[in-house]
């Protein structure tokens, strides 16, 4: 017969590892303010619940985000934040983009013109992206 200690400590021994086995290998990063670049200019009808935007966690940093995007005078983190309702976290592991609804989409690009497009381009075939995309577009017609 087992000795109950050995018992516990096989059970103990076996919840350690199930926890160490489960958890998530990804860091989170702390996206505190000199991190982020958010601002006030909310959507109001995002169809969840009010005052929310989206949430970028980007590879690059603000310096590299502040790249101005072609056929327009703005940086590629002011068109996210300001016409697509996006927080930004910069210096994550990772580029990472969360809609509304909660879905994540992975974003392939390491260059902050590209990075734009493609987040931009997601949100252009959605309801609200695409309606975001046409307001854009009538204040920047020549954007690329």
């Amino acid at each position: 017969m087992l000795d109950f200690r050995i018992l516990n400590n096989l059970i103990i021994s076996s919840l350690i590892m199930l926890l160490v086995c489960s958890c998530s290998n990804k860091t989170i990063p702390s996206c505190m303010q000199f991190n982020s670049f958010t601002l006030s200019n909310y959507h109001r009808d995002n169809g969840n619940n009010l005052n929310s935007q989206r949430e970028f966690c980007c590879i690059l940093d603000k310096i590299a985000m502040n790249e101005i995007y072609p056929g327009t005078d703005l940086s590629c983190s002011k068109i996210l934040t300001d016409y697509f309702y996006c927080n930004i976290c910069f210096n994550c592991p990772e580029n990472n983009f969360k809609t509304f609804n909660g879905n994540n989409y992975s974003i392939n690009s390491n260059n902050p013109i590209e990075i734009t497009r493609e987040i931009i381009n997601l949100l252009k075939n959605m309801t609200m992206g695409g309606e975001e995309f046409e307001l854009f577009l009538l204040k920047y017609p020549n954007f690329q």
